[in-house]
């Protein structure tokens, strides 16, 4: 004879819980670009990385520096979006920038990062571009270069900055290189009223010399 089987609210309840947490035991953590494990991040080569502007020197030199030639490239804005966003932004309130290219190692620790942001000033002298290198106990060098867009207020009173900072570290010649190649990579894709035009890195610093006693490359 069937039987009548009745089950109160506050069981049912109890009985979703249990079972909500035990689902939510076995279930795996989702990974993001920021927590992904070491072993599934993609490794490339130093040249490899942000579209190229790491050229033999510059892979050579963070190799013997920084001690890597497998590296992750981090999620990035990258040069099209950022030059669209910088085009775009109406103003500078809360000092938006975005990043270009974004090295870590193995493990997910920062190797080097170059970004890009107007700033809340003209470029210095009223020239069309100014760099600001780093020293040996700074690993910070900035490019800062003008840039009017016809009805973009922002580029009238403000240049673009761009940064690059590192941590093993990395030559002021390399920087500027790097710089370069940066900037050069947004601006193109943004319709600048005035052509920029960039000089040799061998005239902005002397390219770096190994040091005797390590044969690491000097800032």
């Amino acid at each position: 004879m069937p039987r009548n089987i009745s089950i109160s609210a506050a069981s049912l309840a109890v009985l979703s819980i249990t079972l909500a947490s035990c689902s939510t035991q076995n279930e795996s953590p989702k990974e993001t670009p920021n927590n992904q494990s070491s072993k599934n991040r993609k490794l490339m080569g130093v040249e490899d990385t942000c579209e190229g502007i790491f050229d033999k020197q510059i892979t050579a030199e963070v190799e013997e520096n920084a001690r890597h030639k497998r590296v992750h490239s981090a999620l990035v804005e990258g040069y099209t979006k950022s030059a669209t966003e910088l085009t775009n932004q109406k103003d500078t309130w809360g000092g938006v920038g975005y990043k270009l290219c974004n090295l870590k190692d193995e493990k997910g620790a920062g190797l080097a990062e170059i970004d890009v942001i107007w700033t809340s000033h003209h470029v210095p002298g009223g020239k069309p571009f100014a760099y600001a290198l780093g020293s040996e106990t700074n690993y910070s060098s900035r490019l800062e270069v003008g840039c009017i867009l016809d009805e973009h207020p922002i580029s009238r009173e403000y240049a673009l900055q761009f940064k690059i900072t590192d941590s093993f570290p990395m030559s002021t010649y390399s920087h500027t290189k790097l710089l370069t190649k940066a900037a050069s990579k947004v601006i193109s894709k943004m319709d600048c009223r005035d052509r920029v035009v960039f000089p040799e890195p061998d005239s902005v610093t002397s390219p770096p010399e190994p040091e005797e006693t390590t044969g690491k490359v000097a800032r």
